[in-house]
């Protein structure tokens, strides 16, 4: 091969070296273009641009079955970008190595990767296989597009996705061009010489970027070979003597060092379209992941095998962060794994990679997301990263779902304007401020002939103001009786009803015109039940529900009793009741069961389904729908009459009531009872025998809540609803336990009851279990006395 010859020469070279580090030739140029070529140095001097590698060629199990692996390699800027390969020159010898184009091995031509392999992920193997006569033993099936997507092409010689030139490079020029391509394309332009010869790619200007020689062909170390893109320095031979049915493979590491490459003549070694070895697999899977070393093509780590991290959902929901400070979820780690053991703070580096609407959100080195303080409420899904420590480009993502809520004590009245008007899609359609939210009053709201009306009861002078419900204007005002606890409106009518003393008033709502409201009728019911209101063909039925026994009632107005539905017909503890029409729901806050009762007439009064809705709710309905509206967090939940979710809203947080009427949607921040949620939870005092005559160290109200906080005595009245066999037994007002003097030792299960005291009707029930003690008593039957003599 000639040598290197001044630059005036048509074949002569001169090189660019950067510090010592990159050696580069290139052909003769005219010298307004040396800049534009010192440039495209450097971007090959900070950057490794992708490319293809020879990953293993093989001479096959004799005669012409020849074929060549290539491996993708991706770009250092963006390692897992898919790399656009067309135009790139697969060749053999074409005279440059050994330093004369009269040189052994040269096969006049090459071939050249087609528009079919603009996008190839880093990674992929490339299989080119002479089909004239192909290595069937081991070759696998063609595959040209990846079909299995498994990584791997299998294309041979011939397919039209190739092409290429056949007289450039020849024995006595060894450039690519000029060329005009033809397809299809022979083998013979790549073949392969037993006793030496080269396999090496390059860029579609027909610059080198990988291969070697082996045999007899550049086999000295001082031999003229092409230098390498990224080192600078010569390629290599692989393997000198005999090339007949020899294979030769990269491992793994840096692919411009020959020590990387090994020769082999064991049939049994070759591999195309699998991995050479399991370094090498490693090797591919770092290229495909992006992990891999492009600064430091040596980096040891680059042939270590990552551990595998394995980032997995998290749902919050059931801890929400409450918005009136900066809040914080337990570990993202406890259920991600690193090789299958649970990920620590060592082993690995976390971040945020899409907020999910939640601005602000972090996540700390410990696993924890951080939310900051006064976040609007909602659900918010946030996706979290966890890489490696030292690797950040061995990583993987998962959700968490994280629920942000407003304070418990805010829900007395956050909201602002106080009632918020929405259709049943959650559309809001107007808002106003019609009452002092503060103030001792309820609300409801009535909607007749397509008017809607809102109602403000007083409950210390019993008057209610009547509210235009699309813009809020005060229409005037009734008296009703005063002291009542609860006030409902429905279908034309309203009732107060007074859960201490079981006084009713019921009033004709009088079309929304004045007088506004009339006295229909008064009678007394039992106390401490929740009420609702029915029109049942111009007549107004009263619904009462006694949540400790279960006793579901339907009155006329005069008081008399159309039906009785006791506890053995159904289950006590539901604290919410909506009526309308002819219809009754029942549900339980704490929870989620509901009841939809069919109320039409006397004889047909019967549950008609059951289902489990959300807990922690204030729930309306009408004509079947019920909607659960979460105050802490704004959204609101719609059940068809089947118990099916058809819908989820988006409303505003804060609210203390949600009411339903013809399909419209009313929130108000007025207090009504049962929007308080009241639980009991049951106790075990049997580790502190109590003797009889005594009372209990311990209170049942520390774990017993009302709107998540505990309990003190000032909150709840408490009652026994069932001594369990321990006659006498008593609960304090404190909710400790007195044990009557005189009843028998033993083990007792006892049910109590807590009401709200503001809101007599708001109850729960729970259990105590008890030990009863009896102290032993020691007496000496005889005794003896000794009289010293005088």
């Amino acid at each position: 091969m000639k040598k290197n010859t001044p630059l005036s020469r048509t074949y002569g070279y001169f090189q660019i070296s950067f510090y010592g580090k990159l050696s580069y030739k290139i052909k003769p140029v005219p010298q307004n273009l040396l800049c534009v070529l010192f440039f495209l140095c450097l971007n090959i001097f900070y950057g490794q641009s992708p490319g293809i590698i020879v990953n293993e060629v093989s001479n096959g199990d004799g005669g012409a079955k020849e074929w060549v692996e290539l491996l993708v390699i991706g770009d250092s800027t963006d390692p897992t970008a898919n790399v656009d390969l067309t135009g790139w020159i697969i060749d053999d010898n074409n005279g440059d190595f050994d330093g004369s184009t009269s040189g052994v091995g040269i096969a006049s031509g090459h071939i050249i990767l087609g528009s079919a392999y603009s996008s190839i992920p880093p990674g992929s193997l490339i299989v080119i296989y002479n089909n004239g006569d192909p290595d069937s033993g081991v070759l696998p099936p063609d595959d040209l597009t990846d079909s299995n997507n498994d990584g791997v092409y299998v294309i041979p010689s011939i397919d039209s996705s190739l092409s290429g030139c056949n007289t450039l490079p020849s024995s006595s020029d060894p450039t690519y061009s000029p060329c005009t391509a033809v397809s299809p394309i022979s083998w013979t332009t790549i073949g392969l010489r037993n006793g030496g010869d080269v396999m090496q790619t390059r860029m579609p200007d027909g610059t080198f970027y990988h291969g070697f020689s082996y045999g007899d062909v550049a086999d000295m170390a001082g031999d003229p070979k092409p230098t390498f893109p990224i080192s600078g320095n010569p390629s290599f031979n692989a393997g000198t003597g005999s090339g007949t049915r020899a294979t030769f493979y990269f491992g793994c590491g840096d692919w411009e060092d020959v020590t990387n490459f090994t020769k082999t003549t064991t049939l049994a070694d070759r591999t195309p379209g699998l991995a050479n070895s399991a370094i090498n697999q490693i090797f591919i899977d770092k290229i495909t992941n992006g992990s891999f070393d492009y600064s430091n093509l040596g980096n040891s780590n680059n042939c270590i095998a990552s551990p595998v991290i394995v980032a997995t959902n998290d749902n919050f929901t059931s801890n929400p962060i409450i918005n009136d400070a900066v809040g914080s979820t337990t570990s993202v780690y406890v259920n991600d794994t690193i090789d299958g053991a649970t990920v620590t703070s060592s082993d690995v580096t976390p971040g945020i990679a899409n907020d999910g609407g939640l601005a602000g959100v972090s996540i700390d080195s410990n696993g924890m997301i951080t939310v900051p303080a006064n976040t609007n409420a909602g659900i918010y899904t946030v996706t979290y990263q966890i890489c490696e420590t030292g690797n950040l480009l061995n990583c993987d993502t998962a959700d968490v779902t994280i629920v942000v809520e407003i304070p418990v004590s805010d829900v007395s009245c956050s909201l602002s304007p106080n009632t918020n008007h929405y259709n049943i899609s959650g559309t809001l359609l107007n808002t106003y401020n019609a009452a002092d939210p503060l103030s001792d009053q309820l609300f409801n709201n009535d909607i007749e002939g397509g008017f809607s009306a809102a109602y403000y009861y007083d409950r210390a002078s019993g008057v209610v103001t009547v509210i235009n419900g699309s813009n809020g204007a005060v229409l005037g005002t009734f008296n009703a009786i005063a002291g009542g606890t609860s006030f409902v409106a429905e279908d034309g009518f309203a009732v107060v009803y007074d859960g201490t003393d079981g006084s009713v008033g019921v009033y004709d709502l009088s079309g929304n015109t004045a007088p506004y409201g009339t006295l229909f009728d008064t009678f007394t019911a039992p106390v401490g039940s929740l009420v609702g209101i029915e029109n049942n063909s111009g007549s107004p039925r009263i619904t009462l529900y006694d949540g400790a026994t279960g006793l579901l009632s339907l009155y006329e107005t005069n008081g008399t009793v159309e039906t009785l539905i006791d506890s053995t017909t159904r289950a006590a503890g539901f604290n919410q009741l909506s009526s309308e029409g002819n219809s009754t729901v029942l549900y339980n806050s704490v929870t989620g069961a509901t009841e939809l009762w069919d109320m039409n007439e006397p004889s047909l009064i019967q549950i008609g389904v059951s289902f489990t809705g959300p807990v922690n709710r204030s729930m309306a309905s009408d004509s079947g729908t019920v909607v659960y509206y979460n105050p802490f967090l704004g959204t609101a939940q719609v059940y068809d009459s089947d118990g099916n979710i058809i819908n989820t809203l988006s409303l505003t947080a804060g609210a203390k009531n949600i009411f339903l009427e013809d399909a419209r949607i009313f929130l108000n921040c007025n207090s009504q009872f049962y929007t308080n949620f009241l639980d009991a939870v049951d106790d075990d005092f049997k580790s502190a025998p109590i003797i009889p005559g005594s009372t209990s160290a311990a209170s049942v109200f520390n774990n017993d809540t009302l709107n998540g906080a505990t309990i003190g005595s000032s909150d709840v009245t408490p009652s026994i609803t069932n001594d369990g066999g321990l006659t006498g037994v008593a609960i304090n007002s404190d909710g400790t336990i007195t044990i009557p003097v005189g009843v028998p030792g033993g083990s007792y299960t006892i049910t109590y009851q807590i009401c709200e005291t503001a809101n007599p009707g708001n109850c729960d029930l729970a259990t105590i279990d008890i030990v009863v003690r009896i102290p032993t008593v020691i007496t000496n039957r005889n005794i003896t006395y000794r009289v010293k003599k005088n």
